[in-house]
C-alpha cells in the first residue's frame, strides 16, 4: 500500500485503478474448494432514449410487476456490467469519484462501480408504467444495464 500513497498523485483514473490492481492482487485468492457459487440472471434492462429512462422488465417476468403502477419510487438493483472482469472485481481500494485527492477508501464505504459483486441499488421514482415498461425519473446506470431485482 506504500506504493499507492506515494507514486500515484496526479495520475489519471486509469493509471491509479492498474496501481491498485498490482498492488492487491497478490492479496486474492481463488474461492475456496466447496464454496458455494451464485447466478443472477437480469429481469429486464435499463434503457435510454429521446430524455427518457425506462425499465425495461422481460415479459416472462411481467406478472411479477402487478402493483408496480401503484407505487411512488423502488429499489432498482442492477449489475455493472462494464466492470465485469478480473482486474474490476479485485480492486478494494479507491479514491471515492476517481479523485486522487479525496483519501483512498475500501470500495463498500463508496459508491464506487469496482467491487467484488458488482451489484448496484438506485432509487427511482416510478413516472409511469405501461405494460412491461417502467417510465423513471433516473438512474445512475448507463443504458442497456442489465436489472437484477426491483424492491419497493
Amino acid at each position: 500500500m506504500r506504493l499507492l500513497k506515494r507514486g500515484v498523485n496526479g495520475l489519471g483514473f486509469a493509471a491509479l485503478a492498474l496501481a491498485l490492481v498490482t498492488a492487491l492482487a497478490s492479496d486474492l485468492h481463488d474461492p475456496s474448494p466447496g464454496e458455494p457459487v451464485y447466478s443472477v440472471h437480469p429481469i429486464g434492462w435499463v434503457r435510454k432514449s429521446e430524455g427518457r429512462t425506462t425499465i425495461v422488465i422481460d415479459e416472462r417476468y411481467q406478472p411479477a410487476m402487478l402493483g408496480v403502477e401503484a407505487l411512488d419510487a423502488v429499489w432498482v438493483l442492477y449489475w455493472f456490467d462494464r466492470n465485469d472482469n478480473p482486474a474490476a472485481r479485485s480492486l478494494l481500494q479507491v479514491h471515492p469519484q476517481g479523485n486522487p485527492d479525496n483519501p483512498l477508501r475500501g470500495v463498500f464505504a463508496t459508491r464506487s462501480p469496482f467491487r467484488p459483486n458488482l451489484i448496484a441499488l438506485s432509487r427511482v421514482k416510478i413516472l409511469a408504467v405501461h405494460d412491461n415498461v417502467i417510465e423513471i425519473d433516473g438512474i445512475d446506470a448507463l443504458p442497456d444495464t442489465p436489472v437484477l431485482d426491483l424492491k419497493p
